[in-house]
């Protein structure tokens, strides 16, 4: 849209100014004349492309506003243990991945390795699970729902609650 807005006042621009020479040409206007209206079609063309840097300006700082408020989002992270005792963290994030929100609560640690379905978590904040010896693991639940996602590709949306859970089988 916005190259068609400016090839049109472009165009526009030019049959003005081709319009003056024609008329200046004629006869019929005196060179000052002439040179008055070519001075006119400068100065109006030198406004009009003020007011597209000064509009295009505005359209990318409104862009860049409106897509950092999009990003900062509010979710929570609940840790329940073996015992069920949970802990919950709320955090405020631009993260695009559920692995990403662990980075950033200070006092919550997780690890695992890379599997061929994704991140797998052995261990949250020292208590591991052993999936080989007794069955558990760290099941990723979404808004109460299980997770369809490793943690690596889980995406992190708005107002969302994330559980990891101590499983047992």
């Amino acid at each position: 849209m916005k190259t068609t807005k400016k090839s049109l006042i472009t165009l526009a621009l030019v049959v003005a100014l081709a319009a003056s020479f024609v008329f200046a040409g004629c006869g019929n206007k005196s060179e000052a004349a002439a040179s008055t209206e070519t001075e006119a079609v400068t100065e109006a063309t030198e406004a009009t492309t003020e007011t597209e840097v000064a509009t295009e300006a505005a359209t990318e700082a409104t862009t860049e506003a409106t897509t950092e408020a999009a990003e900062t989002k509010q979710v929570t992270l609940e840790v329940v243990d073996n015992e069920g005792t949970s802990t919950s963290y709320e955090v405020s994030t631009d993260a695009e991945y559920l692995s990403e929100v662990f980075n950033e609560i200070g006092d919550l640690t997780v690890e695992g390795y890379d599997s061929d379905y994704g991140f797998y978590i052995t261990t949250v904040n020292g208590l591991e699970a052993n999936y080989d010896t007794d069955g558990a693991y760290w099941a990723i639940y979404v808004n109460g729902e299980y997770g369809m996602y490793g943690a690596d590709t889980q995406p992190v949306a708005d107002g969302d609650t994330y559980s990891l859970k101590y499983e047992q089988q």
